[in-house]
């Protein structure tokens, strides 16, 4: 039986889901594009999310899918993975498998699934073109499941069928995921370079760098400058942030505000740089540090 209150609800239900699956609730990995791979969905009149439709999405068509998945702990097994889509054509959709707590997401049957999952419960959460259910009641059959280091999804397909909120039609579809093998983690490096300027007031400094990179990543730098001035030390922090592109190193400059009364002179200061990304394939945290002593030049007045 349909809930009167659901297409009022179904909105947010699909906010909500979109920022973290309902079915996804620990470590998620950040998603990553999908090289090959297609999502098909046919739904029975009466069902909500999809209308009475039939949708087909793939990359060779020129629509984007992305995928991640969820692990309990870093080194625990993936017990989850998200597939979203964003089609050529505007289409949104979200679709998220998961494993009983406490179990792998491996191949085989998922019966009795719900939105959220829980001991001895799949999860299954098929959200798109802006609704979603607030219960779903289904199955799943994972046919393959293939996973690198860092939850990497390499070969990943499913079949299901969702009930939302009680309804008899149903949601049927399939995904088929087919990346390359499991790329190598994303690596970046900072560096500090050794001139930097203090402004006519002493009230702050301005020094810079390089990042460095493997792959596309956005990288914050975190920058401490001290300078001890007749026995007291000044100092103030900066977090600039760089796109930072493979090949030659993509400058970074932070502006650094003095954060005591004494004012900053010139002379030399200590710099420390501190880099950090998520890699944009594993969703995992990179660092990278950098240190020098920088001969700071007053700017004229």
């Amino acid at each position: 039986m349909s809930l009167p209150w659901r297409r009022a609800a179904a909105t947010a239900v699909l906010s909500a889901s979109c920022l973290a699956a309902g079915v996804l609730v620990a470590a998620p990995a950040q998603a990553a594009p999908v090289e090959a791979g297609s999502v098909s969905l046919t739904s029975e009149p009466g069902d909500f999310v999809g209308a009475g439709g039939t949708y087909a999405y793939s990359v060779a068509a020129g629509d984007a899918l992305f995928v991640g998945s969820t692990r309990v702990a870093v080194d625990d097994p993936v017990n989850g993975v998200a597939v979203d889509v964003e089609a050529a054509n505007g289409d949104r959709w979200r679709l998220s498998f998961a494993a009983p707590t406490g179990q792998p997401l491996v191949a085989g049957d998922y019966p009795g699934a719900a939105r959220f999952q829980d001991v001895g419960v799949p999860g299954l959460d098929v959200n798109g073109l802006s609704r979603g259910c607030n219960t779903v009641v289904g199955s799943f059959t994972v046919a393959e499941a293939v996973y690198g280091v860092n939850g990497y999804v390499q070969t990943f397909a499913v079949s299901f069928e969702q009930h939302c909120d009680g309804d008899a039609a149903a949601l049927r579809g399939e995904v088929r995921i087919d990346n390359p093998a499991n790329p190598a983690p994303t690596a970046i490096g900072v560096s500090v370079a050794k001139r930097g300027t203090v402004d006519p007031t002493g009230s702050f400094v301005t020094v810079q760098g390089q990042v460095t990179c493997s792959r596309m990543v956005q990288v914050q730098v975190d920058v401490k400058v001290t300078q001890v001035v007749g026995g007291e030390t000044v100092f103030g922090e900066s977090f600039p942030t760089v796109v930072c592109t493979p090949g030659s190193g993509v400058p970074w400059q932070a502006t650094v505000v003095r954060e005591v009364a004494t004012p900053f002179q010139r002379g030399t200061a200590s710099v420390q740089a501190s880099g950090f990304a998520l890699d944009p394939v594993f969703g995992t945290p990179i660092t990278a540090d950098a240190s020098a002593v920088v001969r700071l030049r007053q700017l004229p007045r």
